[in-house]
Formats: structure tokens, sequence, C-alpha cells
């Protein structure tokens, strides 16, 4: 594993990872679609459906009046005497939507970069989904619901519009994914596939009843976690702190000992196995990003190993 990097790297690393130079790398890269496409003609196969011009050849079907003689497959009607059309296998567009928690609890522990990093790997997920002609939409969710900062997204060259647009959120106020999805679904009617982008600080339910939501709502759903350094390892020289909570603005003082640390590492590693295994009881890619590896590691060995992308 790659060693972990200072504040001052992470920011510079992350930055990095949403311009032109870093995405180029992606070229290669493909969302791994396996349902969530819609009746626009695209690049991604459908299975078990057919359309009369493709680059697969699926099966043939007997010729009927009307048919487009250029469909006729002229060698079998050359050896059996029969008319039989050619059909290929039918490939559609797949919207990517990508959900952005923008809660106070991205923006904290500051030099955990957690909010840049979820706007680096939305630029980069946007482009290689733009590159493969699969639209792309984006949604802040925050505790005002949710709401779009650039239009629904068809060309790679439109991904600094995104860049910058995510450039000017302000992480703030309290995560509830399962307002802000609800919000979403309300302002969109376009399924595809739905990658939701955040730290899941929230109770089980919340995120639960979230996803499932775009489960129900004919999505294909991926989720992100993202954790960084400060987050995993919390003030490990340190024994008295000040804890505050940015999202609800309360503190106190405490002690925290050997213990407190131990019972902190468990509790979180709890919640996030629990995220984990309902994600893949439900069927849904999870993977954690951690925010001290490079950018480089995230998308192509955990997004990859991870099944978000191949």
């Amino acid at each position: 594993m790659p060693p972990d990097t200072s504040t001052a790297e992470r920011l510079d690393t992350w930055s990095e990872a949403g311009q032109p130079a870093f995405l180029r790398s992606l070229d290669r890269l493909r969302i791994n679609v396996g349902g969530g496409t819609t009746l626009h003609p695209g690049n991604n196969p459908v299975a078990m459906a057919t359309q009369d011009s493709g680059l697969e050849f699926a099966k043939h079907r007997p010729y009927t009046p009307g048919d487009d003689l250029r469909h006729i497959d002229w060698n079998a009607l050359a050896r059996h005497d029969t008319k039989l059309v050619k059909t290929f296998r039918a490939e559609r567009e797949a919207p990517l939507h990508l959900l952005i928690d923008n809660s106070g609890s991205m923006a904290s522990p500051a030099g955990d970069c957690k909010q840049l990093a979820a706007a680096a790997l939305a630029a980069c997920l946007a482009y290689i989904s733009l590159r493969n002609r699969d639209p792309v939409r984006v949604g802040i969710l925050d505790h005002n619901g949710a709401r779009h900062i650039a239009p629904l997204l068809r060309h790679p060259q439109r991904v600094p519009l995104l860049v910058q647009g995510l450039a000017s959120t302000r992480a703030s106020g309290p995560t509830d994914l399962e307002s802000g999805v609800a919000a979403y679904l309300r302002i969109t009617r376009l399924p595809g596939v739905a990658i939701v982008l955040s730290d899941f600080l929230v109770p089980p339910a919340n995120y639960q009843h979230a996803l499932h939501a775009l489960l129900a709502s004919g999505y294909q759903v991926a989720a992100l976690r993202l954790l960084g350094p400060g987050e995993q390892n919390p003030h490990a020289h340190t024994r008295r702190i000040r804890v505050f909570d940015v999202e609800s603005r309360r503190d106190r003082m405490i002690d925290f000992t050997p213990e407190h640390r131990a019972r902190y590492r468990k509790t979180l590693d709890e919640h996030t196995s629990g995220l984990h295994s309902w994600c893949k009881t439900n069927g849904i890619p999870f993977c954690v990003i951690d925010t001290g590896q490079p950018p480089s590691a995230a998308v192509t060995r955990a997004l990859t190993g991870a099944g978000v992308l191949r």
C-alpha cells in the first residue's frame, strides 16, 4: 500500500486529479454498467434486446414485408432460399448521476480533504462516462435537499464546467442522505447509473432508505465512502481534546485515552462493515476511498476492484 501523504500533498494531488493531464490517463476505463439504460441509442449492450443495426450480431429473424432490404442476410438467402433478417445486440445510453454529499462533515477534518476528493472523483467519473458517450448529471445533496450545479453534460469538454461548479460549493449543515436523494428524485426523471459519494456519517436507516429509493426508481447504484487518515486515526498523539460537531455546532472537552481510541476505531469499523454488508446484500458495488492515498490508487485500484469501473 502506498504511504500516506501529508495534508499539503493531499491538497495538491487531489486538486490535480480533476485536471486534463490526469483525466487523459483514464481514457481506457469505462463505467461498469449492468443496467440503468434508457431507450436512447448508446454504447452499452443490453441483455436479451436486439436492434436492426449495430456492432455485435445477435440472431436472425424471419423477413416480414416492410423490413429494410439492407438488413436481409443475402448469404443465408443464397444457401437456404429463405429470407432472414440480421438483428444485432441492442446498445443504449446509460446516464450517469453523481450524487455528492455536501454536508459539514465532508469538510472535517480539514486535512482529510474529503470534499476535494469527492469533487475530483466526480470529475474523473464524469470524464470516463462522457468519453463513452453517456451523459452526466451532478446533484449536490445537503441540508437544503438537492440541486444541480451544471446542466446535463454530453461532452468531455464540459468537464471543466463541472470542476468549476464543484469548486464553488461549501460543505455545511447536517447529513441527511435520505431527504437529499428524495429531493433529487423529485427533480430528475432520467434513470441510469447513480454513484453516491459521501462519508456516510449517518445512522444505517438513513443511508439504507436513500440507496433503496434509488434502486426502487430504476437506478443501478454504487456507493463510495470517503475516509481520511485524520478520521481513521484521530489525535494519535493527543490526550486532552476538544470535540466539535461541525453539523450541530456543539462541542465539549474529553480525555481521549487509548481505550477511547480503541472504541472509536471499533465503532468506525463496525459502521463501515455494516454499510458494506448491506450494499452487498442489495447488489450495490461499494468501496472505501482513502483520501490519504494517491488519486490514481482510488481510481485504478479501489473503483475497478469494487466493480464500479472496468
